[in-house]
Formats: structure tokens, sequence, C-alpha cells
């Protein structure tokens, strides 16, 4: 029989307080004490329930986990100290293949965690956008494809496209006029940026002579046509 005075306090009453350190605590006892006395006594004197200390042991204790097949376990832990800890539960399992032991990427998985050989993982970089593009403004459509009803130089359509090139893809920006199909503007470049439609803008405002007449450049509102920086430099030359 336990008396209550044996391991120096009484039978549990649960507070909110440092709860999860007492119960951990509690758990340590139960397994010190479990060879000579029941599990069934030791918990019931700790008022917590026998199924919170099996699940403990199961987590915290690989020996105990009768699944475990230790020989696999530790050919794991070989391959993980061997590798500094960079091989995930695929890439051991990979190796563990190779060299004629068949085992699934989940047991593996399972044993890395009960075993806690954590993988390193690389923290993926975020891609973030330059401020000046940050602030998207869609324009209205006031052409609504009426194009014989702008004449020269009231109207300039504008796109942009990729060209194949050595493996890797260049962009052309063209600044058409929709009255006379003229090419008024265009530039070449590897980044499909802002700077690609100003230098196709700065090309094209050499044929604007007549700067008394209203211009609209019309788009497909991308990303380098609708920013704050495009926007603001086709305003001085629209203007």
């Amino acid at each position: 029989m336990i008396r209550n005075g044996e391991w120096g306090f009484k039978k549990v009453q649960w507070t909110n307080g440092g709860f999860r350190k007492r119960i951990i605590n509690y758990y340590k006892k139960i397994d010190k004490y479990k060879n000579k006395y029941t599990i069934f006594s030791l918990c019931k004197l700790l008022n917590i329930t026998r199924a919170s200390y099996y699940r403990w042991c199961k987590k915290n204790k690989p020996e105990f986990n009768l699944k475990v097949d230790m020989n696999l376990a530790s050919k794991i832990k070989e391959i993980f100290m061997k590798n500094n800890g960079i091989y995930g539960a695929p890439s051991k399992k990979t190796v563990l293949n190779n060299s004629g032991i068949v085992a699934s990427q989940t047991k593996i998985a399972r044993i890395m965690k009960i075993f806690k050989l954590y993988s390193v993982i690389r923290i993926k970089k975020m891609n973030r956008k330059p401020k000046e593009v940050k602030k998207i403004t869609h324009g209205p459509n006031n052409v609504n494809r009426n194009w014989s009803l702008y004449s020269k130089n009231e109207l300039w359509v504008t796109d942009v496209t990729y060209i194949p090139f050595n493996k890797k893809f260049a962009y052309l920006s063209v600044i058409k006029d929709a009255n006379t199909g003229l090419i008024v503007g265009n530039e070449v470049s590897l980044k499909n940026d802002i700077d690609i439609y100003k230098k196709s803008l700065e090309k094209a405002s050499l044929h604007r002579k007549d700067i008394s007449k209203k211009l609209i450049i019309h788009s497909d509102n991308g990303i380098q046509y609708t920013s704050v920086f495009a926007r603001r430099y086709a305003k001085k030359i629209t203007w």
C-alpha cells in the first residue's frame, strides 16, 4: 500500500499554475516506482489516468513503443549523423533501399519522430515586390476597341511579349499607333519590369510632335503599366 507522505506530497489537487511541469514530474515518478507498486495505484494516488501516462511513455520513451525496429532505428541514426541531419525520410528511404534494407517512408518518418531526429529545413525566401509596384490601380476602359475614332498620335496601344532566346526568354515591349499602325516605340530586355516600358515610352515620345492633342495609352492593365511609377511617368508624356 502506498502512503501519501512517501513521495513528499499529498494526493494531487489540480490548479492552473505550472500544470504541465508538475504532470511531467508525476509521470517520471510513476516510471521510477512502477516496479515497486502497480501503475493503477500510482495513477490513482496522483489523480491522473493511466491512458495519459501510457501516452507520455509512447512519445518520450522509444523503448516503450514495441513497434520500433531497433536495428532499423540504429541504421537511420547512422545515416542522420553521417549527413549532418540534412537527409529527411525520403532520402533515408533511398539510402536504405540501395543498401538492401526495405522500409517505407512512413515507417522511417515515425522512427525519426520517436527518436527526435529532426532534419534541417531550409527557410524559403520571400520574393518581395518593389515599393513602386505595390499599389496597383486599374484604369477605366475608355477605348472599347473603337480604334477608328482616334487620329494619329491620339491612341497608342502597348503590350509585352516574350521571345525564346538561348534556352531563356527575352521580353519585347512594343507601342503602336492605333490609327497608322506604326510602331512608335519598342524595347528588348531580359526582364519584364517597369524599365522596359519606360524605355519604350521614351522612344515613342520622339514621334509625338503635336503635344496639344490629348494622348491615350491603352494596355492590358499589366503590373508594369498600373504601378504608381509607370502611371506617373506616362502622365508626363501624354499631357
